[in-house]
């Protein structure tokens, strides 16, 4: 049976930044997100160079669910060597490195034929057994939404994903994945996409077209702390979707979650989005040297996650939603920003259900 074709629905789903989503694929129901209230208190402020704050264990096989829509919210384990510290004798990784222009017309992105390959794309993908490029040269300065204008914003972001191409082509490379460097397009309003029409208040990851959206209603949200490197955290979660794309994890997990009940399907997202935010956190760490981000933004970045949470978004402290719990996104962010390791961010195979809530 293991060669056996998989059941696929697959058709193009989005993402959404910071706001409980239906999939595409399943007719879940949607929580809408409560934008306006003060955050509510999260877990105690990380130590840098520390210990990963615990978290209660809980016995059971692990949870094998997947799920198909892309949005950003953070979480975290902690930065054992950090590069947060900004020292001025950095010997950057890749230097020799130039980013490919932008692709507006890539290739698919794998997709399993078979459950053999939708295992090993989920659970055990080559991509974890590398390291990020770390630490890269990264001279673009954080945009403020807030002051910038549209088009400032979206050429900081589209000249920001050459310092996310940076830290990520080497492993994608070693691994033996492609990696097309998407697009930035930044809205204000409404806008209409191949993944359809994206609200207000959003960044996205449209996998129909494998290309990334902001949108400038960001700025008004609370928790930003008036700092602009969150936003940099938005993007480098977006594009963490594109990596999931990139790899087949993606793709498995939209597979696998139409074969799951709504209960197990929920949780498959949640990991995904975990796993997106771990991956912001390991851009965050590699670029800190050089933007830099200071210790001071990876706090209101953490801050962020837990304001973005489903549970503080809709004041429902026990809703299974298809995006974590602000505490999760900030356990999931911080364990990237203390790592190079890929691996680390593997949030399909924790046995530890607290996790992905």
């Amino acid at each position: 049976m293991s060669q056996q074709q998989p059941y696929r629905s697959f058709g193009t789903p989005g993402g959404s930044f910071g706001a409980p989503q239906q999939f595409q694929t399943r007719a879940y129901p949607q929580r809408a997100p409560q934008f306006g209230g003060q955050p509510q208190p999260g877990p105690p402020a990380p130590q840098f160079g520390g210990q990963p704050p615990r978290r209660r264990s809980s016995p059971g096989a692990i949870l094998l669910t997947a799920i198909g829509c892309l949005a950003l919210i953070v979480g975290a384990v902690f930065i054992t060597n950090s590069l947060f510290n900004n020292d001025d004798n950095v010997a950057y990784a890749n230097e020799n490195y130039t980013p490919p222009p932008v692709d507006e017309n890539p290739d698919q992105f794998p997709i399993p034929e078979t459950y053999d390959e939708l295992s090993t794309m989920l659970y055990s993908n080559p991509v974890n057994a590398e390291q990020v490029s770390a630490p890269i040269r990264c001279e673009t300065s954080p945009v403020d939404p807030a002051t910038a204008s549209p088009d400032e914003v979206e050429a900081h972001f589209n000249d920001f994903t050459g310092c996310l191409m940076t830290t990520w082509i080497e492993p994608m490379t070693a691994a033996g994945w492609t990696l097309p460097r998407p697009a930035v397009t930044v809205y204000e309003g409404t806008i209409d996409t191949p993944c359809g029409d994206l609200p207000e208040m959003n960044a996205v990851y449209c996998s129909a077209n494998q290309q990334l959206y902001f949108s400038m209603e960001l700025a008004d949200l609370p928790g930003t702390s008036g700092n602009p490197a969150v936003f940099d955290m938005v993007m480098a979660h977006e594009f963490g979707h594109d990596i999931q794309g990139r790899t087949g994890q993606m793709a498995a997990a939209v597979i696998l979650s139409e074969e799951l009940s709504e209960a197990e399907a929920l949780k498959m997202s949640r990991m995904r989005e975990a796993q997106a935010d771990c991956y912001a956190g390991l851009f965050l760490n590699s670029a800190a040297s050089s933007v830099p981000y200071t210790e001071a933004d990876a706090q209101d970045v953490l801050e962020y996650t837990v304001a973005l949470g489903a549970d503080t978004q809709t004041g429902d402290a026990d809703i299974e939603s298809t995006h974590p719990h602000g505490a999760t996104r900030e356990y999931w962010t911080q364990m990237g920003m203390s790592t190079t390791e890929i691996g680390r961010c593997n949030t399909y195979v924790v046995s530890d259900d607290s996790l992905t809530d």
